[in-house]
């Protein structure tokens, strides 16, 4: 082996090892999408995610990981299970359920399903929205918010403090208070309906 390539793998280990013992480790690029199922199973033979990179037992966690803009894909879960969660997004991610039927986000007692604060440029689309004291909180925020069925929340949409949201293709069903509710912000809202059991 010649002295120069020696010289260079020597130096080469010594960063790495000086990198590791002052905390800093080789950047791992966030994924552009991740999967979220409650049923998946760390390290188990499943389709080729990787868990804790780009698939997740939480929808939160695909959030925190994905990259922006990136994509989070929420499975419906095991036996139409229901991710019982408080989330936050964060700008240029789509949120996509597998469809306003089968695929639950909801809150126990007085929380807000899903918010958004200070989020440009993010969808949530396909999900069932219930159980929160608000379905989703809009502040400083312009999501899309699209094709979701919210019912059993106090107020399903509450937008505040110059918001402008994209709401269209919702169905409101049984919730408390109002369906939208508008605190000096500009909301463009259409397709919406109501559900009435028949």
């Amino acid at each position: 082996m010649k002295k120069i390539e020696l010289i260079s793998i020597l130096l080469t280990v010594a960063m790495a090892a000086t990198m590791t013992l002052i905390g800093f480790s080789p950047a791992i690029a966030q994924p552009s999408v991740v999967w979220v199922d409650n049923d998946y199973c760390d390290g188990c033979l499943n389709d080729g995610h990787t868990w804790g990179y780009d698939a997740f037992a939480k929808i939160q966690h695909g959030i925190n990981a994905v990259a922006s803009p990136g994509t989070v894909l929420v499975a419906a879960g095991k036996y139409f299970a229901t991710y019982d969660e408080n989330i936050t997004l964060k700008p240029g991610v789509t949120l996509q359920g597998s469809g306003a039927d089968i695929t639950t986000i909801a809150a126990t007692g007085r929380r807000n399903v899903y918010i958004v604060i200070g989020v440009n440029n993010s969808t949530i689309d396909g999900f069932i929205i219930s159980g929160g004291w608000r379905g989703i909180s809009c502040d400083s925020a312009s999501p899309t918010v699209a094709n979701c069925f919210f019912t059993n929340n106090y107020m399903a949409i509450v937008c505040s403090n110059s918001s402008s949201p994209k709401i269209a293709k919702n169905t409101f069903f049984n919730n408390g208070s109002k369906g939208v509710d508008i605190y000096s912000s500009s909301p463009i809202i259409n397709n919406n309906g109501n559900y009435s059991a028949k």
